[in-house]
Protein backbone atom coordinates (compact mmCIF):
# COMPACT_ATOMS: atom_id res chain seq x y z
CA UNK A 1 0.00 0.00 0.00
CA UNK A 2 1.00 3.13 -1.26
CA UNK A 3 1.56 6.16 1.82
CA UNK A 4 1.46 9.93 1.95
CA UNK A 5 2.81 10.61 5.12
CA UNK A 6 2.96 14.27 6.65
CA UNK A 7 5.43 14.94 9.40
CA UNK A 8 5.98 17.18 12.47
CA UNK A 9 9.43 16.52 14.02
CA UNK A 10 10.34 17.97 16.88
CA UNK A 11 10.86 16.27 21.16
CA UNK A 12 7.67 15.38 20.49
CA UNK A 13 7.53 13.71 16.69
CA UNK A 14 3.73 13.82 14.64
CA UNK A 15 3.30 11.76 12.34
CA UNK A 16 0.03 11.12 9.95
CA UNK A 17 -0.08 8.58 7.31
CA UNK A 18 -3.14 8.68 4.28
CA UNK A 19 -3.64 6.25 1.73
CA UNK A 20 -4.20 7.09 -2.12
CA UNK A 21 -8.25 7.13 -1.13
CA UNK A 22 -6.83 10.04 1.66
CA UNK A 23 -8.22 7.34 4.75
CA UNK A 24 -5.65 7.62 7.30
CA UNK A 25 -3.73 4.67 8.50
CA UNK A 26 -1.19 6.10 10.92
CA UNK A 27 -1.68 8.86 13.45
CA UNK A 28 0.45 9.09 16.11
CA UNK A 29 2.50 11.27 18.10
CA UNK A 30 4.93 9.94 20.62
CA UNK A 31 8.58 11.65 22.30
CA UNK A 32 12.08 11.02 21.24
CA UNK A 33 11.47 9.17 17.68
CA UNK A 34 14.85 8.53 15.87
CA UNK A 35 14.43 8.46 12.09
CA UNK A 36 14.46 4.23 12.36
CA UNK A 37 12.06 4.11 14.79
CA UNK A 38 9.84 6.56 12.35
CA UNK A 39 10.87 4.91 9.35
CA UNK A 40 9.85 1.59 11.07
CA UNK A 41 6.19 3.22 12.02
CA UNK A 42 5.45 4.11 8.42
CA UNK A 43 6.51 0.58 6.96
CA UNK A 44 4.36 -1.18 9.10
CA UNK A 45 1.78 -0.05 7.40
CA UNK A 46 3.19 0.70 3.57
CA UNK A 47 5.38 2.33 1.52
CA UNK A 48 5.91 5.88 1.63
CA UNK A 49 5.97 7.89 -2.11
CA UNK A 50 4.99 11.13 -0.76
CA UNK A 51 6.58 13.01 2.89
CA UNK A 52 5.15 16.23 3.55
CA UNK A 53 5.31 19.07 5.94
CA UNK A 54 3.20 21.85 6.94
CA UNK A 55 6.79 24.81 6.48
CA UNK A 56 7.83 26.34 3.63
CA UNK A 57 11.63 25.17 3.89
CA UNK A 58 11.64 21.65 5.07
CA UNK A 59 13.60 20.41 8.49
CA UNK A 60 16.65 18.10 8.38
CA UNK A 61 15.00 15.05 9.66
CA UNK A 62 12.10 15.61 6.86
CA UNK A 63 14.93 16.06 4.28
CA UNK A 64 16.53 12.90 5.41
CA UNK A 65 13.65 10.67 5.81
CA UNK A 66 12.53 11.50 2.36
CA UNK A 67 15.82 11.07 1.03
CA UNK A 68 16.51 7.54 2.91
CA UNK A 69 13.17 6.34 1.71
CA UNK A 70 12.97 7.91 -1.98
CA UNK A 71 9.70 9.22 -1.47
CA UNK A 72 9.52 12.92 -2.85
CA UNK A 73 9.08 15.57 -0.78
CA UNK A 74 6.05 18.10 -0.51
CA UNK A 75 5.88 21.37 1.03
CA UNK A 76 3.79 24.59 0.75
CA UNK A 77 4.85 27.81 -0.67
CA UNK A 78 4.48 29.33 2.69
CA UNK A 79 4.37 28.22 6.28
CA UNK A 80 0.39 27.12 7.18
CA UNK A 81 -0.63 28.91 9.77
CA UNK A 82 -1.81 27.74 13.60
CA UNK A 83 -6.01 28.43 12.53
CA UNK A 84 -5.46 27.10 8.83
CA UNK A 85 -4.16 23.69 9.77
CA UNK A 86 -6.95 23.31 12.66
CA UNK A 87 -9.74 24.16 9.32
CA UNK A 88 -7.92 21.24 7.16
CA UNK A 89 -7.99 18.79 9.62
CA UNK A 90 -11.49 19.35 11.04
CA UNK A 91 -13.11 19.76 7.70
CA UNK A 92 -11.11 16.51 7.06
CA UNK A 93 -11.47 14.36 9.82
CA UNK A 94 -14.19 16.12 11.87
CA UNK A 95 -14.60 13.07 14.48
CA UNK A 96 -10.88 12.72 15.48
CA UNK A 97 -9.64 14.41 18.76
CA UNK A 98 -5.86 15.09 18.07
CA UNK A 99 -3.16 17.16 19.98
CA UNK A 100 -1.07 19.74 18.12
CA UNK A 101 1.85 17.71 16.70
CA UNK A 102 -0.54 15.15 15.06
CA UNK A 103 -3.22 17.64 13.33
CA UNK A 104 0.60 19.62 12.55
CA UNK A 105 1.21 16.41 10.86
CA UNK A 106 -2.37 15.30 9.33
CA UNK A 107 -2.52 18.88 8.12
CA UNK A 108 0.89 18.46 6.23
CA UNK A 109 -0.31 15.24 5.11
CA UNK A 110 -3.87 16.22 3.54
CA UNK A 111 -1.97 19.30 1.63
CA UNK A 112 -0.17 16.91 -0.11
CA UNK A 113 -2.98 14.56 -0.90
CA UNK A 114 -4.61 17.43 -2.19
CA UNK A 115 -1.59 18.63 -4.20
CA UNK A 116 -2.35 15.40 -6.49
CA UNK A 117 -6.26 14.99 -5.90
CA UNK A 118 -6.26 15.83 -10.19
CA UNK A 119 -4.24 13.32 -11.04
CA UNK A 120 -5.89 10.52 -8.85
CA UNK A 121 -9.24 11.24 -11.00
CA UNK A 122 -7.36 11.55 -14.29
CA UNK A 123 -5.87 8.00 -13.05
CA UNK A 124 -8.96 6.58 -11.88
CA UNK A 125 -11.03 7.43 -15.24
CA UNK A 126 -8.24 6.26 -17.38
CA UNK A 127 -8.30 3.10 -15.59
CA UNK A 128 -11.97 2.80 -15.38
CA UNK A 129 -12.37 3.50 -19.00
CA UNK A 130 -9.35 0.45 -19.68
CA UNK A 131 -10.67 -2.28 -16.78
CA UNK A 132 -7.55 -1.85 -15.47
CA UNK A 133 -8.29 -0.15 -11.84
CA UNK A 134 -6.28 -2.91 -10.02
CA UNK A 135 -3.37 -1.15 -11.32
CA UNK A 136 -4.16 2.44 -9.75
CA UNK A 137 -1.37 2.23 -6.58
CA UNK A 138 1.49 1.50 -9.42
CA UNK A 139 0.48 3.63 -11.48
CA UNK A 140 0.09 6.70 -9.14
CA UNK A 141 3.21 5.57 -7.09
CA UNK A 142 5.59 5.93 -11.16
CA UNK A 143 3.99 8.98 -11.57
CA UNK A 144 4.24 10.81 -8.48
CA UNK A 145 8.12 9.26 -8.28
CA UNK A 146 9.00 10.44 -11.68
CA UNK A 147 9.70 6.83 -13.03
CA UNK A 148 6.57 7.11 -15.74
CA UNK A 149 5.71 10.58 -17.45
CA UNK A 150 2.13 9.71 -18.28
CA UNK A 151 -0.25 7.08 -17.21
CA UNK A 152 0.53 5.41 -20.92
CA UNK A 153 4.19 5.23 -19.66
CA UNK A 154 3.22 3.54 -16.25
CA UNK A 155 1.15 1.11 -17.64
CA UNK A 156 3.24 0.21 -20.08
CA UNK A 157 6.63 0.13 -17.54
CA UNK A 158 3.99 -2.49 -15.42
CA UNK A 159 3.51 -5.02 -18.06
CA UNK A 160 7.03 -4.59 -18.86
CA UNK A 161 7.69 -5.89 -15.25
CA UNK A 162 5.38 -8.59 -14.98
CA UNK A 163 6.57 -10.15 -18.46
CA UNK A 164 10.42 -9.61 -17.35
CA UNK A 165 10.16 -12.87 -15.52
CA UNK A 166 8.60 -15.03 -17.93
CA UNK A 167 11.25 -13.59 -20.82
CA UNK A 168 13.83 -15.10 -18.18
CA UNK A 169 11.62 -18.62 -17.90
CA UNK A 170 10.97 -18.80 -22.20
CA UNK A 171 14.74 -17.82 -22.30
CA UNK A 172 15.65 -20.91 -19.78
CA UNK A 173 13.15 -23.24 -22.15
CA UNK A 174 15.41 -22.22 -25.41
CA UNK A 175 18.36 -22.80 -23.69
CA UNK A 176 16.93 -26.37 -22.55
CA UNK A 177 15.88 -26.86 -26.21
CA UNK A 178 19.47 -26.29 -27.37
CA UNK A 179 20.43 -28.54 -24.91
CA UNK A 180 18.34 -31.47 -25.85
CA UNK A 181 19.14 -30.86 -29.59
CA UNK A 182 23.20 -31.14 -29.07
CA UNK A 183 22.04 -33.88 -26.75
CA UNK A 184 20.70 -36.15 -29.78
CA UNK A 185 23.23 -34.92 -31.93
CA UNK A 186 25.96 -36.72 -29.42
CA UNK A 187 23.94 -39.51 -29.37
CA UNK A 188 24.03 -39.98 -32.93
CA UNK A 189 27.60 -39.38 -33.65
CA UNK A 190 28.18 -42.17 -31.15
CA UNK A 191 26.49 -44.40 -32.75
CA UNK A 192 27.49 -44.18 -36.22
CA UNK A 193 31.13 -44.65 -34.30
CA UNK A 194 29.93 -47.70 -32.74
CA UNK A 195 28.90 -48.76 -36.38
CA UNK A 196 32.24 -47.97 -37.97
CA UNK A 197 33.95 -50.03 -35.15
CA UNK A 198 31.70 -52.90 -35.63
CA UNK A 199 32.61 -52.90 -39.13
CA UNK A 200 36.23 -52.55 -39.18
CA UNK A 201 36.26 -55.43 -36.07
CA UNK A 202 34.38 -57.78 -38.08
CA UNK A 203 36.55 -57.00 -40.97
CA UNK A 204 39.61 -57.94 -38.94
CA UNK A 205 37.88 -61.38 -37.93
CA UNK A 206 36.85 -62.44 -41.39
CA UNK A 207 40.70 -62.06 -42.34
CA UNK A 208 41.76 -64.03 -39.55
CA UNK A 209 44.72 -62.43 -39.58
CA UNK A 210 46.39 -59.80 -37.13
CA UNK A 211 44.91 -56.52 -38.14
CA UNK A 212 47.31 -54.17 -39.80
CA UNK A 213 48.52 -51.38 -37.60
CA UNK A 214 46.50 -48.52 -39.59
CA UNK A 215 43.44 -50.66 -38.78
CA UNK A 216 44.05 -50.78 -34.85
CA UNK A 217 45.02 -46.75 -34.88
CA UNK A 218 42.17 -46.14 -36.66
CA UNK A 219 39.92 -48.37 -34.15
CA UNK A 220 41.96 -46.77 -30.59
CA UNK A 221 41.21 -42.91 -32.08
CA UNK A 222 37.54 -43.84 -32.57
CA UNK A 223 37.29 -45.33 -29.08
CA UNK A 224 38.85 -42.28 -27.38
CA UNK A 225 36.40 -40.30 -29.62
CA UNK A 226 33.53 -42.26 -28.54
CA UNK A 227 35.07 -42.19 -24.75
CA UNK A 228 35.15 -38.14 -25.12
CA UNK A 229 31.74 -37.75 -26.41
CA UNK A 230 30.22 -39.92 -24.16
CA UNK A 231 31.78 -37.43 -21.52
CA UNK A 232 30.24 -34.49 -23.20
CA UNK A 233 27.25 -36.37 -23.11
CA UNK A 234 26.81 -36.95 -19.47
CA UNK A 235 27.87 -33.28 -19.01
CA UNK A 236 25.25 -32.15 -21.03
CA UNK A 237 22.25 -34.19 -19.53
CA UNK A 238 23.69 -33.32 -16.07
CA UNK A 239 23.68 -29.14 -17.18
CA UNK A 240 20.03 -30.17 -18.76
CA UNK A 241 18.27 -31.22 -15.49
CA UNK A 242 20.20 -28.42 -13.28
CA UNK A 243 18.41 -26.14 -15.54
CA UNK A 244 15.25 -28.08 -15.66
CA UNK A 245 15.06 -28.03 -11.58
CA UNK A 246 15.72 -24.52 -11.75
CA UNK A 247 12.33 -23.87 -13.95
CA UNK A 248 10.65 -26.31 -12.14
CA UNK A 249 11.81 -23.97 -8.79
CA UNK A 250 11.10 -21.42 -10.49
CA UNK A 251 7.55 -22.11 -11.50
CA UNK A 252 7.29 -23.41 -7.94
CA UNK A 253 7.98 -20.03 -6.84
CA UNK A 254 5.63 -17.93 -8.74
CA UNK A 255 2.65 -20.29 -7.80
CA UNK A 256 3.69 -19.38 -3.92
CA UNK A 257 4.00 -16.02 -4.30
CA UNK A 258 0.79 -16.31 -6.76
CA UNK A 259 -0.50 -17.77 -3.60
CA UNK A 260 -0.26 -14.64 -1.32
CA UNK A 261 3.06 -15.72 0.12
CA UNK A 262 6.53 -14.21 0.80
CA UNK A 263 9.33 -16.15 -0.18
CA UNK A 264 12.24 -16.77 2.17
CA UNK A 265 16.08 -16.37 1.37
CA UNK A 266 18.42 -18.08 3.69
CA UNK A 267 21.70 -17.42 4.81
CA UNK A 268 24.07 -18.02 7.85
CA UNK A 269 24.43 -14.42 9.07
CA UNK A 270 24.85 -11.11 8.04
CA UNK A 271 28.43 -11.11 7.74
CA UNK A 272 29.92 -9.42 4.13
CA UNK A 273 30.80 -12.73 2.72
CA UNK A 274 27.03 -14.20 3.20
CA UNK A 275 25.65 -10.80 2.18
CA UNK A 276 27.07 -10.42 -1.21
CA UNK A 277 24.83 -13.76 -1.74
CA UNK A 278 21.75 -11.91 -2.36
CA UNK A 279 20.63 -10.81 -5.70
CA UNK A 280 17.47 -9.28 -7.43
CA UNK A 281 15.83 -12.27 -7.36
CA UNK A 282 16.15 -12.20 -3.64
CA UNK A 283 13.69 -8.14 -3.75
CA UNK A 284 10.85 -8.43 -1.21
CA UNK A 285 11.90 -11.70 0.59
CA UNK A 286 12.24 -12.73 3.68
CA UNK A 287 15.54 -12.90 5.19
CA UNK A 288 16.75 -16.20 7.49
CA UNK A 289 19.57 -16.14 9.32
CA UNK A 290 21.24 -18.59 11.76
CA UNK A 291 22.52 -16.62 13.59
CA UNK A 292 21.92 -13.16 13.85
CA UNK A 293 25.36 -10.92 13.42
CA UNK A 294 26.33 -6.89 13.52
CA UNK A 295 26.35 -6.12 10.26
CA UNK A 296 28.32 -3.19 8.00
CA UNK A 297 26.72 0.00 6.82
CA UNK A 298 27.37 -1.94 2.97
CA UNK A 299 25.20 -4.74 4.21
CA UNK A 300 21.97 -2.45 5.72
CA UNK A 301 22.02 -0.51 2.26
CA UNK A 302 21.78 -4.05 0.46
CA UNK A 303 19.05 -5.28 2.43
CA UNK A 304 17.11 -1.72 1.85
CA UNK A 305 17.60 -2.29 -1.77
CA UNK A 306 16.20 -4.92 -2.03
CA UNK A 307 13.22 -4.44 0.56
CA UNK A 308 13.66 -6.98 2.74
CA UNK A 309 10.56 -7.35 4.49
CA UNK A 310 11.56 -8.99 7.88
CA UNK A 311 15.00 -10.95 9.08
CA UNK A 312 13.81 -14.72 10.70
CA UNK A 313 16.58 -15.61 13.33
CA UNK A 314 17.58 -19.02 15.14
CA UNK A 315 19.83 -17.72 17.74
CA UNK A 316 21.69 -14.16 18.32
CA UNK A 317 20.49 -10.81 19.42
CA UNK A 318 18.55 -7.51 17.92
CA UNK A 319 21.21 -4.73 16.99
CA UNK A 320 19.98 -0.94 16.91
CA UNK A 321 21.75 -1.28 12.88
CA UNK A 322 18.74 -3.28 12.42
CA UNK A 323 16.06 -1.23 13.80
CA UNK A 324 14.44 0.06 10.51
CA UNK A 325 13.99 -3.87 9.83
CA UNK A 326 11.24 -6.20 11.23
CA UNK A 327 13.03 -9.05 13.12
CA UNK A 328 11.55 -12.52 14.94
CA UNK A 329 12.79 -15.66 16.31
CA UNK A 330 12.34 -18.22 14.06
CA UNK A 331 10.23 -19.98 16.78
CA UNK A 332 7.89 -17.35 16.83
CA UNK A 333 6.54 -17.29 13.05
CA UNK A 334 5.17 -20.12 10.89
CA UNK A 335 7.55 -21.26 8.34
CA UNK A 336 6.18 -23.39 5.65
CA UNK A 337 8.26 -25.73 3.47
CA UNK A 338 6.77 -26.77 -0.28
CA UNK A 339 9.33 -28.78 -2.85
CA UNK A 340 12.42 -27.17 -0.09
CA UNK A 341 11.27 -23.94 -0.58
CA UNK A 342 10.48 -21.88 2.43
CA UNK A 343 7.87 -19.21 2.60
CA UNK A 344 5.62 -17.30 4.99
CA UNK A 345 1.89 -16.33 4.35
CA UNK A 346 1.36 -12.70 4.23
CA UNK A 347 -1.04 -13.19 6.71
CA UNK A 348 0.92 -14.69 9.23
CA UNK A 349 3.58 -11.73 9.02
CA UNK A 350 0.95 -9.29 9.70
CA UNK A 351 -0.09 -10.91 12.72
CA UNK A 352 3.46 -11.38 14.04
CA UNK A 353 3.92 -7.70 13.33
CA UNK A 354 0.51 -6.44 15.36
CA UNK A 355 1.22 -8.82 17.83
CA UNK A 356 4.59 -7.59 18.37
CA UNK A 357 3.46 -4.29 18.35
CA UNK A 358 0.90 -4.69 20.92
CA UNK A 359 3.44 -6.16 23.06
CA UNK A 360 6.01 -2.90 22.58
CA UNK A 361 2.85 -0.34 23.42
CA UNK A 362 2.62 -2.65 26.65
CA UNK A 363 5.57 -2.65 27.64
CA UNK A 364 6.10 1.42 26.97
CA UNK A 365 2.77 1.66 28.89
CA UNK A 366 4.08 -0.44 32.05
CA UNK A 367 7.55 1.46 31.80
CA UNK A 368 5.13 4.82 31.98
CA UNK A 369 3.50 3.77 35.05
CA UNK A 370 6.35 2.28 37.10
CA UNK A 371 8.32 5.85 36.50
CA UNK A 372 4.91 7.32 38.01
CA UNK A 373 5.28 5.04 41.02
CA UNK A 374 8.63 5.82 41.28
CA UNK A 375 8.63 9.30 41.07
Amino acid sequence: MNLIVGIDPGITTGICALNLNGKPVIIKSSKKMGINKIIETIRQKGRPIVIATDVKNPPALVKKLTSTTKARLVSPDRDLKVGEKQKIVYETFPNLKLNSHETDACAAAIFAYRKFKTLFRKVDIHLKQLGKEEKRETVIRKIILGEAKSIKDALKEKQEEITKQEKKRVKKKSKEAELKLKIIKLTEEIIKLKEENKKLKEKARITKTKPPEEILESLKKKEHNINVLKELLLKEKIEKQKLTDKIKTYIEKLKIVKEGNILITRLKDLSKEEIEKLHEEDSDNILYVNKLTKPSKKAISKLRKLRIKAIVFDEGKKFDELSEFFIVKSENIAINKRNNILYVSEDELTRIKKNAKILEEIIAEYKRKRGIRNA
